[in-house]
């Protein structure tokens, strides 16, 4: 009966030492990694207008008589150019812009004339600049390892060490009292 109990005692005293001596794992390292897309789009639009003012413009050329030795020659030769140069008479009108041709036979004038109205000429640009940006960010969290014991890990062990010596001496005075039984034997 009593090497049962000093059995249990030792499984018991054993038990006790196995796990006072644990420790509790480390934190492990988290790595994180993030990436942000950033995109700016910068559009430019610009707007050129070309104004040209108004033009009136005439060009008058003297047309002059015909002399020659012949004066019969001189005057049919007159009415032949005076008649050609009659039917020389244009005229254009588009909007508030016109232009013509006409003879004068009175002044002797070829007149050319033009009446151009204000023009006006848009250009629209438009441009657009992309610029994208890519952020990476790694991040990498390694613990502080504090010597930190907390006191349910303390107290076990304190105890675990006073069972290991309580068996220790046990152990020491029951291998004297072996030793007394055999030197006396």
């Amino acid at each position: 009966m009593k090497t049962l109990k000093n059995t249990w005692l030792l499984i018991f005293i054993g038990l006790i030492l196995i796990a006072s001596c644990g420790k509790p794992p480390l934190p492990t390292v988290k790595e994180t990694d993030n990436t942000t897309q950033n995109t700016t789009v910068n559009t430019i639009a610009t707007k050129e207008i070309d104004r040209n003012k108004a033009i009136a413009d005439s060009l008058q050329v003297v047309i002059g008589k015909i002399r020659t030795s012949k004066k019969e020659c001189d005057s049919v030769c007159q009415e032949a150019i005076d008649k050609i140069l009659e039917q020389v008479n244009t005229n254009k009108v588009s909007g508030d812009n016109k232009y013509g041709v006409y003879y004068d036979k009175y002044r002797n004038l070829l007149i050319a004339y033009q009446n151009l109205a204000e023009t006006k000429s848009e250009k629209n640009y438009v441009s657009r600049d992309s610029i994208v940006y890519i952020d990476k960010l790694k991040t990498k969290e390694i613990p502080v390892v504090v010597k930190f014991t907390p006191w349910y890990y303390k107290y076990p062990a304190y105890f675990g060490w006073a069972c290991l010596l309580f068996f220790c001496g046990y152990l020491i005075s029951k291998v004297r009292t072996w030793i007394r039984k055999k030197s006396l034997l």
